[in-house]
């Protein structure tokens, strides 16, 4: 969405930002999230475009619900002012995932402490060797090599995804792996964030295995290894290797024996 709005001409780009000021009374946050970039990237493009804000005053009770409605409306494909409200489905659908390629780079954001908070939880195990900086291909590629794997880089697959507002038993479950690598995905329920893919290329085992992150405002906040087998497949976490497996196998096999050539004696 950013990089078609950034495609067009800067005089459509000034006449589209004050239309929706004007309309919808939409916020910097607003089109932030609707852009997937920071809210403080939006506010530095309408300044030097000369757009300004014609809702200085915090709107209250029924005026932002009517405002709120209006925004969901145009969100979901409904444009117009008023008669938009009408239109407005009592839940907002879910985007469509509609698969893309990756684009070399992503709109580079200005990221701010609050930014950080809000995409909570950057991977313990990986922070200690890359950044979850995740603006570019380089970058994500750059992380998933900190966590062991290597990946191809043409294969880079993104869509929209939202993370759902109530868990059911299996989101809770990947909400849990997630967690055990310091994401925390209960922060981000009802978000929309991008979902990355790459196929893996170092996986000892044969069959297509992708490694899979998930993107909020320029930040990795959660991440997976898996299978697409059909039969057998899996999901693990970025620095679960089955090396790992082996290796415990191999030492509880080991245990076992030493155990059972005492027990002989």
């Amino acid at each position: 969405r950013w990089d078609d709005f950034k495609a067009m001409p800067v005089d459509l780009q000034k006449k589209y930002l004050t239309n929706l000021v004007e309309t919808y009374g939409a916020t910097n946050e607003m089109l932030g999230d609707m852009f997937y970039v920071h809210p403080t990237h939006v506010g530095t493009v309408k300044k030097a475009l000369g757009v300004v804000s014609h809702n200085p005053h915090r709107l209250i009770g029924e005026k932002k619900a009517i405002r709120d409605q209006m925004w969901a409306a145009f969100c979901n494909g409904v444009v117009g002012g008023g008669d938009a409200v009408k239109e407005t489905p009592k839940e907002p659908k879910k985007l469509e995932a509609l698969p893309v390629r990756c684009p070399d780079e992503l709109e580079e954001a200005a990221l701010t402490s609050a930014d950080t908070e809000a995409a909570a939880g950057s991977g313990e195990q990986a922070e200690e060797t890359v950044s979850t900086l995740a603006l570019t291909n380089e970058e994500r590629i750059a992380y998933l090599q900190a966590c062991g794997w290597e990946v191809d880089a043409n294969s880079c697959v993104m869509q929209e995804v939202i993370i759902p507002s109530d868990f059911d038993e299996t989101y809770q479950s990947y909400a849990e792996l997630q967690a055990r690598q310091g994401f925390d995905l209960e922060k981000l329920k009802g978000k929309r964030v991008k979902q990355i893919t790459y196929t893996v290329t170092n996986y000892p085992e044969e069959g297509e295995v992708i490694a899979e992150l998930l993107v909020y405002r320029g930040n990795i906040v959660a991440g997976d290894i898996c299978s697409m087998k059909t039969d057998g497949g899996f999901t693990r976490g970025l620095m679960d290797h089955p090396e790992q497996d082996q290796t415990q196998t191999d030492e509880t096999a080991d245990s076992t024996n030493t155990a059972k050539g005492e027990d002989s004696k």
